[in-house]
């Protein structure tokens, strides 16, 4: 387990893997708290336009933004650093943010555990956003599995290097032992995770704006299944 890097080590998610979803979560928040903190710094302001870089600011590619700046240096497509600089000029662009979670996914298999992570949570910020979509959820879902997938990946490798040190030595180690017993569980429970969580893409094409239900107790399920123009006052 030496071998791998240690950074991508130091991840939550591998470090405690059955509270994946609670980090999961956590990050997730503070993605929608930069959305939200600039789009207050832009209200506050009638000088900017779109947000734009202050003077000393840079785009920190070793952090995971809103920007997706990170993933966007990982990816071989020449224009993912294009649409991530796009982003933090204006953090509320949709089609941006899908454009390189669209990016990795066409890259997927050969891209990192943290590439995913990454791709994953920006499609979760967008599915949080009032404005849903049939791409925005099945964009979402798609990450979601290959995340998932890579993550028990990574683990059930430390599990077959455990495995193989303890046929190895002639008397079985204590320690190796419970290693091994706590990253069969999170195999297990990983595996779990990935057949239990993977949805069949959605086929209608539909958006829906859940704005619309500020002013109502409920949406009506029509809505929900086939979409709703709030504008037009109709399906779409």
């Amino acid at each position: 387990m030496s071998t791998k890097n240690n950074s991508v080590r130091e991840q939550p998610d591998i470090q405690k893997p059955l509270l994946l979803f609670k980090n999961l979560k956590t990050d997730l928040d503070k993605l929608k708290s930069q959305v939200n903190n600039l789009k207050k710094v832009k209200l506050s302001s009638k000088l900017l336009s779109g947000i734009n870089l202050k003077k000393g600011d840079v785009v920190d590619v070793k952090q995971l933004e809103f920007t997706g700046s990170r993933l966007s240096q990982s990816l071989k497509n020449t224009r993912a650093k294009e649409v991530s600089d796009k982003l933090h000029k204006y953090p509320g662009d949709s089609k941006s943010r899908l454009d390189l979670v669209e990016m990795f996914l066409q890259e997927a298999e050969n891209r990192s555990l943290e590439n995913a992570r990454d791709a994953f949570l920006l499609a979760m910020l967008e599915v949080e956003t009032p404005m849903i979509s049939t791409q925005k959820i099945n964009m979402a879902l798609a990450a979601q599995t290959l995340y998932l997938t890579k993550l028990q990946k990574y683990i059930q490798d430390d599990l077959s290097e455990t495995e193989s040190k303890i046929k190895g030595g002639g008397n079985v180690d204590a320690i190796l032992k419970k290693q091994e017993e706590r990253l069969q569980g999170e195999v297990d429970f990983l595996q779990k995770c990935v057949v239990l969580l993977k949805t069949e893409p959605i086929a209608s094409v539909y958006e829906l704006n859940l704005n619309k239900s500020k002013a109502e107790k409920t949406i009506p399920f029509g809505d929900l299944k086939n979409g709703f123009d709030p504008m037009l006052r109709r399906l779409v």
